[in-house]
């Protein structure tokens, strides 16, 4: 092991012990499950949602999975609205591992894969999103 590595990991455990294990611990009670909502994905299109999902590494952009129902949706808005404490325990998280998948509570507004638009069906190449999405409360995995 080269002694870059073993620095790179001395300050990911550093990291990890000063970031708080949870943020925003009551806002779990309160979400909804991601699942709730891309299986009723209609009911909920265009409404600001508040969901508890796994935040899980993506090349290239930011997805949360809801493992119940094994379903994914990217997560659109910049990680400056995140609160902060959330922010600092998702970055700790991936200090330590790369491959993480981080319990939190994200809010935004729902796009689904699908929906009607005048009458004609509209498809999100991309698949269902939630854009200005912020996340308000992360745990450690």
């Amino acid at each position: 092991m080269s002694a870059r590595h073993e620095l790179g990991i001395a300050l990911a455990l550093m990291c990890g012990s000063c970031a708080p294990l949870s943020a925003g611990k009551p806002q779990f009670a309160h979400a909804m499950p991601l699942c709730e909502v891309v299986t009723n994905e209609q009911k909920f299109a265009g409404q600001r949602v508040t969901v508890r999902a796994l935040l899980v590494p993506a090349p290239h952009h930011r997805e949360i999975y809801g493992a119940e129902c094994d379903r994914v949706v990217s997560l659109f808005g910049s990680s400056d609205l995140w609160d902060r404490s959330a922010r600092r325990v998702v970055n700790a998280a991936l200090a330590y591992d790369v491959h993480a998948e981080i319990p939190v509570v994200v809010s935004g507004v729902f796009q689904p894969w699908t929906r009607h638009e005048n009458g004609q069906l509209i498809i999100n190449v991309g698949g269902p999103y939630i854009e200005e999405g912020s996340i308000v409360a992360a745990r450690q995995p």
